[in-house]
């Protein structure tokens, strides 16, 4: 599932990997930023879901957490073998909204390796921290919106 996913207490700002290497959410002003805010979501979509944010355009690239930060690094594809570490480090389990549990546009990412964490945004940087359900605004740092992809894949043309 290709899917953009914007905070929910910073409207206007998205997970992005625009910043070098690290995760953070950003505005997204041009096609570059709309480029780097969008990713391929590798698991199915229900609660309870385990899968991988992977980028649109290098889907070899992808989000994992290294002591509790998130930054965008190599995974494998699927015929080649990941470590253990690695696979831990990348997969997040889909969630309702930390801060909205009824709104089924806003998620949360759980780590699988760490499950009392999730993706959340501290100081415009995506780390994997605590978001207990009766704490703001760790609530709300930790829930995105679920939004139509900025950008769309590019298509090689046809011969």
């Amino acid at each position: 599932m290709i899917i953009s996913l914007e905070s929910l207490n910073i409207p206007g700002h998205f997970i992005s990997r625009y910043n070098g290497l690290f995760g953070a959410i950003n505005p997204v002003p041009s096609l570059a930023h709309k480029r780097a805010a969008t990713f391929i979501w590798t698991g199915d979509w229900y609660y309870g879901a385990r899968g991988m944010l992977r980028d649109l355009y290098n889907p070899q690239w992808g989000f994992r957490h290294r002591n509790f930060r998130l930054e965008f690094t190599e995974l494998p594809d699927h015929t080649t073998p990941m470590q253990p570490q690695l696979v831990a480090d990348s997969t997040f389990e889909l969630r309702r909204g930390q801060a909205n549990w009824t709104n089924p546009q806003m998620v949360s990412f759980l780590s699988v390796n760490f499950p009392n964490r999730f993706i959340r945004h501290r100081d415009l940087q995506l780390w994997v921290e605590p978001a207990p359900w009766d704490q703001e605004p760790a609530r709300s740092d930790a829930t995105f919106i679920v939004r139509q992809p900025l950008a769309i894949p590019i298509v090689p043309p046809l011969t």
